[in-house]
């Protein structure tokens, strides 16, 4: 960072000057390197370090108009806003990131600044936007030949459809993108295409080859010595666990999932985990543990801009509340959770918030309200393919065991 005062000083000193140029491209260079120092502490996990170092290589960057390092250095800004948790603050960043771009005609760093910008819109729950923004990223991977780019917009799109409920779209995605990393031994690419895969098998009723999908991926994930991907990993085959009727098993993988992400300062997914978690606790009749980890993910996720692991949070804490004897508080809060997601499209979290009502409905004595409620469910599941919430609808109707 002296070298960085150096510089600036030498560039005012020369900029009347015939060494000016040289000034220019000292400054330049510097900024450059002071970018790089800013992704090394990224890396580390120091996310305000980096912020410090990219916003010391933005300002001497604008001194001389290095017009692709500031592009770049903008686009670092919002990862590490993203990265906290806080999209409104990143959104910008990545948008100025984009504009400059486009007007450099810059295809590949226009590609992947409207992959960030859709992970934003995602994060926040603008569905529509992110489909909009991940199939113009996959139109400008291609137009460059970046077949590593391509490939994980394919993924990213098959996440944001699977959000919208579109499964054989979303399917569709994330096969193209198995089939790409295959040609290109893209191998951490795989592993998240497989979880998607996963999380589309589990939707339709298909646990086995959820499973399946899902402990590949782990095995991927541990051979590569991806910290990250194991705990996304874990938090699947988790979800799996609960579904299948393996509670301890679930608690066993949320916590683990749980404490890497603490550790890495991943905060939506560590929100996520703490739902889970609170999930598998309350199965197994762990009540104040299962409260105590649905506190958690709810603070975890305040702290953030989540939308999805928002509704994981959510749901967890109406059924511990449902659990602890009451009744309405959390009837009430999945009514708002049905209504935010009819307008959001985040149609999974939809049909499960009109799941659990039911169960509730008629667990706590409003038998024709849950029956009518899960009858329509079941039909409407079916019809989109959502065959795991149509069994359990199904299920309750025959008057099977009610979980939450």
């Amino acid at each position: 960072m002296d070298r960085l005062g150096e510089l600036e000083k030498a560039f005012a000193a020369y900029s009347d000057s015939r060494d000016e140029a040289q000034a220019v491209g000292n400054l330049r260079a510097v900024a450059g390197a002071v970018n790089g120092l800013g992704n090394v502490l990224y890396d580390k996990g120091d996310l305000e370090g980096a912020r410090k170092s990219y916003e010391d290589a933005l300002r001497t960057a604008r001194q001389v108009g290095a017009q692709r390092v500031i592009s770049a250095v903008t686009a670092n800004i919002g990862n590490v806003f993203y990265d906290q948790g806080r999209m409104l603050q990143a959104r910008p960043y990545y948008q100025e990131a984009l504009a400059m771009n486009r007007h450099m005609d810059n295809k590949r760093g226009m590609a992947s600044d409207l992959g960030n910008l859709a992970n934003v819109m995602q994060g926040i729950g603008d569905l529509t936007g992110a489909k909009k923004a991940e199939e113009e990223a996959l139109q400008a991977f291609r137009a460059v030949g970046d077949r590593r780019g391509e490939a994980s917009t394919l993924a990213d799109l098959g996440s944001v459809l699977f959000d919208r409920g579109e499964l054989a779209s979303a399917k569709q995605k994330f096969e193209e993108a198995l089939t790409l990393q295959q040609q290109i031994g893209f191998r951490r690419g795989r592993g998240v295409a497989l979880l998607g895969l996963s999380a589309i098998l589990e939707a339709e009723d298909r646990l086995p080859e959820a499973r399946s999908n899902a402990l590949e991926a782990l095995a991927l994930s541990k051979e590569l010595k991806g910290d990250s991907d194991v705990a996304k990993s874990q938090w699947q085959l988790g979800k799996l666990a609960l579904e299948q009727a393996n509670a301890a098993e679930a608690e066993a993988l949320a916590h683990d999932a749980s404490e890497e992400f603490e550790r890495e300062k991943s905060v939506g997914n560590e929100c996520s985990s703490n739902a889970l978690l609170g999930r598998a606790l309350l199965a197994q009749g762990k009540l104040k543990e299962a409260q105590t980890a649905v506190d958690r993910s709810v603070a975890l996720c305040q702290r953030g801009q989540y939308r999805a692991a928002g509704y994981q949070s959510e749901i967890a804490g109406a059924a511990v509340k449902f659990k602890a004897g009451e009744v309405e508080k959390p009837l009430n809060a999945l009514k708002s959770i049905h209504t935010e997601t009819l307008q959001s499209g985040y149609l999974g979290y939809e049909l499960e918030s009109r799941l659990l009502m039911g169960e509730m409905e008629i667990s706590s004595g409003r038998i024709a309200s849950g029956r009518a409620r899960l009858a329509r469910l079941e039909r409407d599941a079916q019809s989109k393919d959502f065959g795991f919430i149509a069994r359990k609808a199904r299920t309750a109707l025959i008057g099977g065991s009610i979980e939450f």
